[in-house]
């Protein structure tokens, strides 16, 4: 939709790359190689662009992620999704006025799945407990943390760099609070990230 929307005032190509595994933040920046220390870095926590001058080089933004993971509390949706994504365009249209290079290029570190019952596919009920047990609410675990051999044999997760990571779109149900957009696990809507390369 970014792509679509940009084309109005800008030159605009979508491609696509790949996250880390696990498909989370962390791994991500790891995989990228890049010392952020050596180059000049916005971050951009809130909607106040005022801190941004616009000749530097990276920019970090928490944004769509910060509302997709509290989007809902409980069963109450505190937001919908059109309104997280006209915010967030809002907030990249006003960036892309301060910045001063005309070749620029938007990536992401993961995409989401969505825990709600259209979207997923549930591990078998004889053993959702035993893997929700080992796994909690989470699509990864560090392998030296646990053993979870058993469910990479059922098919649920793999085992990669040292992890257990859930597979397509299985989810299991666990007690308490869980957030509805989760990443880390290994599916296409979450390993599959687009590119947008723009030109001012």
């Amino acid at each position: 939709m970014f792509s679509h929307d940009l084309k109005a005032n800008f030159s605009v190509n979508l491609g696509f790359s790949y996250s880390s595994l696990p498909s989370d933040t962390i791994n991500f920046k790891s995989m990228l190689n890049i010392n952020l220390s050596k180059k000049k870095v916005g971050v951009i926590n809130d909607f106040d662009l005022t801190p941004i001058k616009g000749n530097e080089e990276i920019f970090l933004s928490r944004f769509p992620d910060s509302y997709l993971e509290s989007i809902q509390e409980g069963k109450t949706r505190i937001q919908t999704i059109p309104e997280v994504y006209n915010k967030t365009f809002k907030l990249l249209e006003d960036l892309l006025e301060k910045i001063e290079f005309e070749d620029i290029t938007i990536i992401s570190d993961h995409g989401y799945v969505i825990l709600e019952p259209e979207f997923i596919i549930p591990v078998e009920p004889s053993m959702q407990k035993l893997i929700a047990r080992i796994m909690g609410g989470g699509r990864f675990k560090k392998a030296s943390e646990v053993n979870a051999d058993k469910f990479v044999k059922e098919g649920y997760l793999i085992k990669a760099n040292d992890n257990y990571i859930a597979k397509s779109r299985y989810t299991w149900p666990i007690s308490g609070k869980f957030k509805v957009f989760q990443h880390g696990g290994i599916s296409l809507l979450e390993c599959i990230t687009p590119v947008l390369t723009i030109k001012k």
